[in-house]
């Protein structure tokens, strides 16, 4: 990994976060031809990106900017498709948009020409691990530049405050406001929330203010209802309206998170199999899989179901580990979407308060229809197909 940065073209990940910034300036500040590749995935936070454009043009540093919704939007429907969450329902958010970034920024990176790259995220975390391995799959003629490397990195910003303090001046203060002690990372798929009271075990998250919904016992409306058709695993219409992939998404957050599907706490285990509480929003993808799942209870069979259920644990797995380009991942993916070709179904949903319920499905393929067992439709006094 290459120190001494002078004369060296390196691009930045960069998303307007305190550690990209901070390492944007110092790689600047050494003599580096420096770039920013910020991509627009639906973030919630960074309401101030704008401070952090501005800062980059005055320190001479340019900033490409791509908008990635749509691929963001396509990628969560194949993991609701596949039920590909993390341990305690974890929606992935973190770990999806790092293949997605990477997938999509690396032909920019190669036609630029660059010697390295970097990152915010922090050394030994969770998102490092998973830049370098997506990195080394899309980018591998590119040099990682990881500044928890770096001895004079380390030495000079010993902490987030250190950062802070380097950064700070009167045009950007105002986007640097409470950086030193927390830090969300946010696309279309979710918000994740870290911070010093955070990570303790024993401090009540529930208060913490979200950024894509509103708490269960702070919703002022009465119960909700939404009709979701899907076809072959993904959510097509909504309420009657067709949708893309990133107007499902767009219309479920805003559904589920205006009626309190909110923030939840997992105490899990990462990718270096330590553990650590992470707290997390993800409405519209917690909201469209209660469709989902009701669908898989109508097709699959129980053999079906078992194999389902494994399968799409791994497939998590691999997304949180960074391994989604895999061979195994891959394979798995296959499988998956072989399942899940027979999910077909319109499922109305009633919300209220954080509960979701399904109470109807129609609109069913035969197939459904074939599997239905009845008993009152028959007279109530014997079970149809009784002898199957």
């Amino acid at each position: 990994m290459t120190n001494n940065l002078q004369g060296k073209k390196i691009g930045v990940f960069a998303s307007g976060g305190l550690t990209a910034w901070t390492v944007a300036k110092y790689a600047k500040e050494k003599g580096a031809d420096v770039s920013i590749y910020w991509a627009d995935v639906g973030q919630y936070d960074e309401p101030k990106i704008g401070l952090f454009f501005a800062e980059m043009e005055t320190l001479g540093i340019d900033v490409f900017k791509l908008d990635l919704q749509k691929q963001v939007a396509i990628f969560a429907a194949d993991m609701l498709k596949f039920n590909a969450c993390y341990e305690g329902g974890y929606w992935n958010s973190t770990g999806a948009l790092r293949y997605i970034l990477v997938k999509n920024i690396s032909n920019m990176m190669k036609q630029h020409k660059l010697d390295c790259y970097s990152h915010g995220c922090v050394g030994g975390g969770n998102d490092q691990k998973r830049f370098s391995q997506y990195s080394k799959a899309f980018i591998p003629e590119i040099e990682e530049y990881l500044a928890w490397k770096d001895a004079e990195f380390v030495a000079r910003f010993k902490n987030r405050h250190d950062m802070v303090a380097y950064l700070i001046n009167a045009e950007v203060s105002p986007a640097l406001v409470g950086k030193d002690t927390e830090s969300t990372d946010s696309c279309l798929i979710g918000t994740s929330y870290e911070s010093t009271v955070l990570e303790t075990l024993d401090f009540d998250y529930s208060d913490t203010p979200a950024l894509m919904s509103v708490a269960p016992w702070k919703v002022t409306t009465e119960s909700t209802q939404a009709s979701i058709r899907y076809v072959a695993g993904k959510a097509v219409a909504i309420n009657e309206l067709p949708v893309s992939e990133l107007q499902a998404l767009r219309s479920a957050n805003e559904i589920g998170g205006g009626n309190g599907i909110s923030l939840r706490a997992v105490i899990e285990n990462r990718v270096q199999d330590t553990k650590c509480r992470g707290v997390y929003e993800s409405p519209g993808m917690d909201l469209l899989a209660v469709g989902l799942q009701s669908l898989r209870q109508v097709y699959f069979s129980k053999e079906q179901g078992i194999a389902f259920s494994k399968l799409s644990t791994q497939a998590g797995q691999f997304i949180y580990r960074g391994q989604y380009t895999t061979e195994q991942a891959q394979n798995i993916v296959s499988e998956l979407e072989t399942l899940t070709s027979t999910l077909s179904g319109t499922v109305t949903l009633k919300l209220y308060r954080g509960n979701i319920l399904c109470i109807k499905v129609c609109e069913l393929e035969q197939a459904a229809h074939d599997l239905h067992q009845r008993r009152f439709a028959d007279g109530g006094h014997v079970w149809s197909n009784a002898d199957a």
